[in-house]
């Protein structure tokens, strides 16, 4: 069994010292670049939807609500990790500028990302990742035991890829479809803003406070995602090693049926057959038959893993 870091809150996972940092959980720029810079007010609030289903408003990207506890220090938050969070940030920019490309294709390339470096900036992208994971875990810290695997912490040490680490891109067709659709109901671009999504920590769950074993989760930043998950004694390929990476086409969020009404509707608003200033968005929905049950959020339950979708990347 591989060696284990016992995470603490106030004691950073990564080199030990005082945690005095707390790191977001969806990077500033992307809450940025999907909602401005703030503040969220007058019909630009954000809403959290917690476990619970509770609504909590969110008034800028600086808020609590997108940040852990404090479980890593501000020298590894910054500067260790900084190539980390550049090249996370290259890649994120690159796939939302290049929307209609990468949503047409179904893949990306890093070599377009990040040109002759790319070998060694998808390991940075990877480490990304990897931070993001073992601030979710040591957030745990003060509900549960929240054991890290010290092969995580190897691998932004820059060691090898962790074996027991998988990294499964996303690509969720159901949340495409429907910010496509709601951007038909804007008056100005970006009214709406996108869409964030963090999936609750999953894995062979144990009796309080012994930990959960395997633990596997995964995030959406707008359409595009990373499922996470790690196992003990199994070797998972790294998916993000390229050069091209195929993500998982998936309607994980809202389910393929509902991805049909989104698309459907949004055909209808574009031919001129429904006036998207005529109803709220909500009701034309339920006219076209959205299915809340379905919806990973509205529903409280869900798979714990995203699926593919049988229709594909372009299926309607």
């Amino acid at each position: 069994m591989a060696g284990v870091v016992e995470a603490k809150i106030g004691t950073c996972w990564w080199c030990g010292n005082t945690a005095d940092s707390r790191e977001h959980r969806f990077k500033r720029t992307d809450i940025e670049r999907e909602f401005g810079r703030g503040p969220y007010r007058d019909g630009r609030t954000l809403i959290k939807h917690g476990d619970d289903r509770r609504q909590t408003d969110v008034t800028g990207a600086k808020s609590k609500v997108f940040k852990f506890e404090k479980t890593i220090c501000s020298r590894c938050n910054g500067h260790r990790s900084h190539l980390f969070d550049t090249a996370y940030t290259q890649f994120m920019d690159y796939l939302f500028d290049n929307e209609d490309i990468v949503l047409t294709v179904g893949e990306v390339d890093h070599r377009n990302i990040f040109g002759a470096p790319w070998e060694s900036m998808r390991l940075d992208l990877a480490r990304y990742f990897v931070k993001h994971i073992c601030c979710r875990l040591a957030n745990l810290a003060d509900r549960r035991k929240a054991p890290i695997d010290a092969r995580l912490i190897e691998f932004l040490n820059a060691g090898d890829y962790p074996i027991c680490l998988g990294l499964a891109p996303l690509i969720d067709m159901s949340v495409a479809e429907f910010l496509r659709l709601m951007r038909l109901f804007e008056e100005q671009p970006g009214d709406y803003g996108s869409f964030l999504y963090l999936a609750g920590i999953n894995g062979i769950d144990s009796p309080r406070p012994e930990p959960i074993e395997h633990p596997e989760g995964g995030m959406l930043v707008g359409w595009f995602g990373i499922y996470w998950r790690i196992a003990e004694d199994e070797y998972i390929p790294n998916q993000l090693a390229g050069p091209c990476v195929p993500p998982v086409i998936t309607d994980w969020i809202f389910g393929t049926d509902n991805r049909l009404v989104f698309s459907r509707l949004a055909c209808e608003i574009k031919s001129g057959n429904v006036d998207p200033k005529g109803g709220t968005l909500g009701d034309l929905l339920d006219e076209f038959g959205f299915d809340r049950s379905r919806s990973l959020i509205d529903a409280g339950e869900g798979p714990i893993r995203p699926e593919p979708s049988p229709l594909g990347i372009a299926g309607n």
